[in-house]
């Protein structure tokens, strides 16, 4: 096993090949949005950009799925990413890599087209919903559950305003450097794009800007967004909107918290201290750069 995490996977070998078994936990994902995924993967790879992709059995679907005692869980095997994940020290040349392959994934976004549904990375889907799922463990945070609400309504606003100016394609959804492997002569492969969907492109430039502004590297995020922009313009309303699109991101994982992992590995996820950490972190970057 790679990782348990959302959803279980596995390294399996052959006597030439590596892959990767992904197995979607249950509930979290239909056939639908699973297939919208893999329809994906292909557009963008067809247009130049490097993707884990899956790979056909041999009765000649992606899908299957598995009765578990849990319940019914869909399955799909993917070809292994070239190369290994970014070691330490990441240097400038790195982020600015990424960002000109993100710029290639983003411009082959906007002319994807699929028949099946997806989830948006909208307002709707990472504001009001988490916060409705959030809000029956606020019951005696009153003062935090009025913290959300009034950074929620002010990101609601901000992206309002900032909408019709903003590039619009399919986002990754969870860009990092721990969602894609690098070879030795710079072959950047990205993967794990469970959480891709309809967006604001610039949702995915969210990390390097996050980790420039948190951790004082705003060095690696110039480096990325330098990348980017030598491949796809980036509007004032898309740089704009970063702090707020962070407001999203962070109400969404409070909100998986109470959901998913409430089911899946208990009610500490959303309670006590680590509750807590998830809204000082919020607070922090609230008072930083909101």
């Amino acid at each position: 096993m790679l990782r348990s995490y959302v959803n279980d996977v596995y390294k399996v070998t052959s006597d030439s090949n590596k892959f990767v078994f992904k197995l979607y936990r249950e509930g979290w994902r239909t056939k639908e949005n699973i297939l919208f995924e893999i329809d994906f993967l292909a557009h963008v790879s067809k247009h130049g950009v490097h993707v884990s992709l899956p790979v056909r059995a041999i009765d000649g679907e992606f899908i299957h799925s598995l009765d578990a005692p849990e319940g019914l869980r869909f399955y799909v095997l993917y070809d292994y990413a070239r190369g290994g994940k970014p070691q330490r020290p990441f240097t400038d040349s790195l982020y600015r890599r990424v960002g000109e392959e993100l710029a290639k994934l983003h411009n082959a976004s906007i002319t994807f087209q699929s028949v099946h549904e997806r989830f948006g990375l909208n307002t709707v889907n990472m504001l009001e919903k988490p916060l409705a799922y959030i809000k029956s463990y606020m019951l005696d945070r009153q003062d935090d559950w009025l913290f959300l609400q009034d950074v929620s309504s002010k990101a609601k606003e901000k992206l309002s305003a900032l909408d019709k100016d903003m590039s619009m394609g399919v986002c990754h959804g969870d860009m990092s450097l721990d969602n894609l492997n690098v070879t030795d002569n710079g072959i950047i492969t990205f993967y794990d794009f469970d959480a891709c969907g309809y967006g604001y492109l610039s949702f995915d430039l969210l990390g390097a800007y996050s980790v420039g502004k948190l951790y004082d590297k705003e060095r690696l995020w110039q480096a990325q967004l330098q990348g980017y922009m030598s491949f796809k313009g980036v509007s004032a309303s898309d740089l704009e909107a970063l702090p707020y699109l962070r407001i999203l991101y962070d109400i969404w994982i409070i909100g998986n918290n109470a959901t998913i992992w409430a089911k899946t590995s208990g009610l500490w996820r959303i309670s006590g201290e680590h509750l807590d950490t998830c809204l000082c972190d919020l607070k922090r970057w609230v008072t930083l750069l909101c």
